[in-house]
């Protein structure tokens, strides 16, 4: 089952601003931080409810949880391993 996303915009020559809790109603968690728009985050705006796209939004899609779980670091430049930094980390 699909559950439903309310989301405001307002768009300006610039940019698209979105929110979930235009008017700061009681707490909100920031659901939109579980989406990718057009498969990009959106980037953190001027408070803390509302977020902002560079382009008109196509496509909403759900991080999921589960596909993050193990995710695997290397370092690339080899000058920089260390003690306190390994050559692959979790």
């Amino acid at each position: 089952m699909s559950e439903k996303l309310k989301i405001y915009t307002v768009k300006t020559e610039e940019k698209i601003f979105i929110s979930d809790n235009p008017n700061n109603n009681g707490y909100n968690n920031n659901t939109l931080v579980k989406y990718f728009f057009n498969g990009k985050k959106p980037e953190q705006s001027f408070h803390k409810d509302w977020f902002f796209v560079n382009e008109e939004i196509i496509k909403v899609t759900k991080i999921n949880p589960a596909s993050t779980k193990f995710l695997k670091f290397e370092i690339v430049d080899n000058s920089l391993i260390c003690d306190k930094l390994p050559e692959f980390f979790t």
